[in-house]
């Protein structure tokens, strides 16, 4: 826990930013989002909708570094229901096909905790990785949708297809 509360820490810091938009050049974003969330666990199998906010640094064309909240609601499946959500520490790789669409994968981990009613709650860290395409509107104004995949440990599958709005500064 204290290397992951340790690579949140140095994570963080590089995200002082300096004005950005679309094109590669440096700069710091905030975002906000919306998706659905699926967990499978052993016969267990629900979604709900999920919520985020994120914060990142582009430190030029083709990398980026990001934290996020994922909140990932409440998937219930058979009368059993699991809070789920987390902090996600992420390094972008970006490929600018135009000056205002680009593609990215993500690696990086999350900081999670469960609570399932009525038998009790767990919390980790483990791997995340995804996969998006993001558009920029006006320089500053823009969108993207993203697939994220959380490798949670004791877990058959734990993801996230969201949709989210960014500022870039």
């Amino acid at each position: 826990m204290k290397n992951g509360a340790l690579g949140l820490i140095v994570s963080a810091a590089m995200l002082a930013g300096t004005p950005a938009f679309a094109g590669g050049e440096p700069g710091f974003y905030v975002g906000a989002g919306v998706g659905s969330f699926g967990a499978d666990i052993g016969g267990f199998s629900g979604s709900d909708v999920s919520f985020k906010a994120l914060a990142g640094y582009d430190f030029g064309k083709y990398f980026a570094a990001e934290v996020e909240y994922i909140d990932g609601g409440s998937p219930d499946d058979r009368g059993l229901s699991v809070d789920i959500s987390g902090t996600n520490v992420a390094a972008l790789g970006t490929w600018p096909v135009s000056d205002r669409f680009e593609l990215f994968a993500k690696l990086g981990m999350i900081f999670w905790s469960a609570d399932v009613h009525g038998f009790g709650g767990d919390n980790g860290e483990d791997l995340s990785y995804g996969v998006g395409a993001a558009y920029d509107f006006t320089g500053h104004f823009g969108v993207r949708g993203e697939y994220q995949r959380f490798e949670i440990a004791d877990t058959d599958s734990v993801d996230n297809l969201a949709v989210s709005i960014l500022w870039r500064f």
